[in-house]
């Protein structure tokens, strides 16, 4: 005879928002809010390697590792708004204010990489094997390994609030 055990896990959705709010929806029809440890205002969040790492205004980084229940403030290490956050290849890319860029291999320690731009950043994705981020009058920066980011022209001048990519 085989037995088999299956543990049942529900799905559910984490929002973010301003002054630091951290919003938990299990059932789609209520939601229970989490303490986050910050009053800052939250602009991104991302699930990835059982972690969830949320950015904000001031250089607010903070993680859970329990599903968003419990937080913890992280050390950034700029006082720049961070506005988002993705992962891919074994690495969280945070972009932000003036051209921000942060790196984490495992989202406790993080490291500020040189955009080549001083524009507002304000999304990040990844596709065709390199990170692409956008911004401020037109700002796209792309890279293939987090460290050397190089200027795109997009031909326009008003801003690109985010980005996204879809594989065939």
């Amino acid at each position: 005879n085989i037995q088999t055990n299956y543990r049942i896990s529900l799905p559910y959705f984490l929002a973010v928002g301003e002054n630091g709010i951290i919003s938990k929806i299990e059932d789609m029809k209520s939601c229970s809010q989490k303490l986050s440890g910050t009053s800052n205002h939250l602009y991104g969040v991302n699930f990835s390697n059982n972690k969830y790492i949320a950015v904000g205004n001031s250089g607010t980084i903070i993680a859970s590792s329990d599903g968003g229940n419990t937080w913890n403030i992280k050390t950034s290490g700029t006082s720049q708004d961070l506005l988002d956050i993705f992962y891919k290849n074994n690495s969280y890319v945070v972009v932000g204010s003036s051209g921000v860029i942060l790196t984490s291999s495992d989202g406790d320690t993080w490291s500020s990489k040189n955009s080549g731009t001083t524009k507002d950043l304000y999304g990040i994705t990844y596709g065709k094997n390199k990170f692409v981020a956008v911004g401020m009058e037109g700002t796209i920066i792309t890279s293939t390994d987090t460290e050397s980011w190089f200027k795109r022209s997009s031909g326009i001048i008003v801003s690109i609030n985010d980005v996204a990519y879809k594989n065939n």
